[in-house]
C-alpha cells in the first residue's frame, strides 16, 4: 500500500507520485516533509544551474540591462509616433527601421561571431545603441521632435542589435559548453522575458508621469542602462574564440555557412519557422500602441503594461523550460510554443477587453518562450563548431524579416483595422506551421548531437 505521497530522486530527475489522503502538508510525517522540501530545492537548483558560473552571471545581467533598454526604446518610439500621427502604418514603421539592419547584416554578423572577438562585438552593440539614444535625447531636449526622428534612432539602435545575436548566443555555449548550453539558453530567454516586461512597463510609466518631462526622463534612464551594460561587458573575462578559429584546418567564408545550413534539414526547418514567426507573429507588438489608444481606449501607462504582459508570460515559459532536467525532444517544445503563440494572437485580435487582452498576451509570451529557447538550442546543438556562428547568422537573417512583417501588418491594419490585421496574421501563421510540420516531421524528434568537433 502506497503512502500518501512518494518522492523519488534519481539521476537528477525528480518524480512525484501524489495520493492526497491528507488534508495538508502539515499532516505529512516530518522526515518525508524534509524529503519533499529537499526535492523542491533540487528543482530550483536545476532551473538556475548555469548561474553557478560567474562569467555566465555577468553575461546574463548584461543581456538583461541591454534588452530592458531596447524594449523600452521600442515602446517609447511607438507611443511618440502614435501621439504625433495617430496612424497604424507610421507606428509599424518603428519596427521596420528597428529590425531592417538585421535582415541586411544577419549573415555578416554570424561570420564575425566566428572570426572576431565576441566580447568586443557586444561592446560595439552597446556603443551604437548609446549613439541612437543620445541622438533622440538631444532632439527632445531641443524641442525639435518630429515622428520621423524616432525612425532614425530606431535604425541606429537596430544596427547595433543586428550584429549581437550570434555572438551573444555563441558566447553562452563558450561559457557553459554543450552540457549546460540548453539551460543557459533557457535562462537567456528568462533575461529576455524579464526585459520584455520591465522595459515596456517602465517606459510607459515614465512617459505617463508627465507630458512635459516624460520623454526626457525615459531616454535618460535607457541611456544609463546601456552604460551599465558596457561596464559589465568590459569586465567580463573570457577565453577568446579566435584561438579556436585558428585551429580549423581550412578557411570558411559566409557562403560556406549558407551552403551548410541549406544542406541541414533540421536547421533549415528552424529557419523556415523563424521566417513565419517574424513575418506574422512578432509584428503584433508594433500595433499595441494603436490598439491601446483606438480599440481599448487606454493611456501610455496601461499601454506599457500591455506590452510588458508578453514578457511576464515569456518569463513563466522560460522558467518552465529551464526547470526540465534533460530535454530530449527540443523540436516538440519548439513547435507547440509556436502554435500557442498564434492561437493567443487570434484571441488578441477578437478582444475588446483590456483584461482579456492581458491574458492573451501572457499566453502569447509563454508560447514564444518555447520557440525562442529551442530556436537557439536546436541550431547550436546540431551544428558543427566551425559553423555555429554562421548558422546563427542565417537565423539572424530570418529574424531580420521582421521589418517586412511590420510593413505587412501596418498595411493590413490600414486597409481593414488593427484587430482584423491580427486575426489575418494568426490564420496565416497557423496554416504555415501545419504545412511545415508535414514537410519536416523529423523536427518533432530532435535529439541533441555531440557537435564540438572541427570540420575536416
Amino acid at each position: 500500500m502506497l503512502k500518501p505521497w512518494q518522492i523519488k530522486c534519481q539521476a537528477s530527475k525528480v518524480y512525484y507520485q501524489c495520493h492526497l489522503g491528507v488534508d495538508s502538508l502539515i499532516c505529512i510525517p516530518a522526515k518525508e516533509r524534509v524529503h519533499f522540501i529537499f526535492s523542491i530545492l533540487l528543482i530550483i537548483m536545476n532551473t538556475f544551474a548555469s548561474f553557478k558560473t560567474s562569467q555566465y552571471r555577468i553575461l546574463w545581467i548584461f543581456n538583461l540591462l541591454s534588452y530592458i533598454s531596447r524594449w523600452g526604446q521600442v515602446t517609447a518610439y511607438g507611443w511618440i509616433v502614435v501621439e504625433l500621427t495617430d496612424s497604424s502604418f507610421y507606428v509599424s514603421l518603428v519596427g521596420f527601421f528597428c529590425m531592417f539592419p538585421m535582415f541586411v547584416l544577419g549573415v555578416l554578423a554570424g561570420y564575425l561571431a566566428d572570426v572576431w572577438n565576441r566580447q568586443k562585438i557586444l561592446l560595439f552593440t552597446q556603443i551604437t545603441c548609446l549613439v541612437g539614444i543620445s541622438f533622440i535625447l538631444v532632439i527632445v531636449s531641443l524641442e525639435l521632435l518630429e515622428f520621423w526622428h524616432c525612425y532614425i534612432a530606431a535604425l541606429i539602435t537596430g544596427i547595433g542589435y543586428s550584429v549581437e545575436m550570434p555572438s551573444r548566443r555563441s558566447m553562452v555555449h563558450d561559457i557553459l559548453k554543450e552540457e549546460g548550453a540548453t539551460n543557459g539558453f533557457a535562462l537567456d530567454s528568462v533575461a529576455m522575458s524579464l526585459s520584455l516586461s520591465i522595459g515596456p512597463i517602465m517606459a510607459g510609466a515614465i512617459i505617463g508621469i508627465s507630458s512635459l518631462y516624460g520623454n526626457h526622463l525615459v531616454f535618460i534612464v535607457l541611456l544609463i542602462l546601456h552604460l551599465l551594460a558596457c561596464v559589465l561587458m568590459w569586465n567580463l573575462k573570457l577565453e577568446t574564440n579566435i584561438k579556436k578559429q585558428n585551429q580549423s584546418s581550412r578557411p570558411i567564408n559566409m557562403i560556406d555557412g549558407i551552403k551548410y545550413v541549406s544542406s541541414n534539414q533540421l536547421i533549415l526547418s528552424v529557419i523556415g519557422i523563424t521566417f513565419v514567426m517574424n513575418l506574422f507573429l512578432f509584428s503584433y507588438s508594433h500595433l499595441i500602441p494603436i490598439i491601446a489608444k483606438q480599440v481599448l481606449y487606454v493611456g501610455p501607462t496601461k499601454m506599457g503594461t500591455l506590452q510588458g504582459m508578453f514578457g511576464v508570460g515569456a518569463l513563466t515559459g522560460a522558467l518552465l523550460v529551464a526547470s526540465i532536467p534533460k530535454i530530449r525532444r527540443h523540436g516538440l517544445i519548439f513547435i507547440v510554443g509556436c502554435f500557442v503563440t498564434f492561437l493567443a494572437l487570434f484571441g488578441l485580435g477578437i478582444s475588446d477587453s483590456y483584461y482579456f487582452s492581458l491574458i492573451t498576451l501572457g499566453l502569447l509570451g509563454i508560447g514564444a518562450a518555447g520557440f525562442s529557447t529551442m530556436q537557439a538550442a536546436i541550431v547550436v546543438l546540431v551544428s558543427d563548431i566551425d559553423y555555429r556562428g554562421k548558422a546563427l547568422g542565417v537565423v539572424s537573417l530570418a529574424i531580420g524579416t521582421g521589418p517586412f512583417g511590420a510593413i505587412i501588418i501596418g498595411v493590413s491594419a490600414t486597409l481593414f483595422n488593427p484587430s482584423m490585421a491580427l486575426i489575418i496574421n494568426s490564420v496565416i501563421g497557423l496554416t504555415s506551421l501545419t504545412l511545415l510540420i508535414f514537410v519536416v516531421p523529423s523536427l518533432l524528434k530532435i535529439i541533441p548531437l555531440k557537435s564540438d568537433k572541427v570540420v575536416k
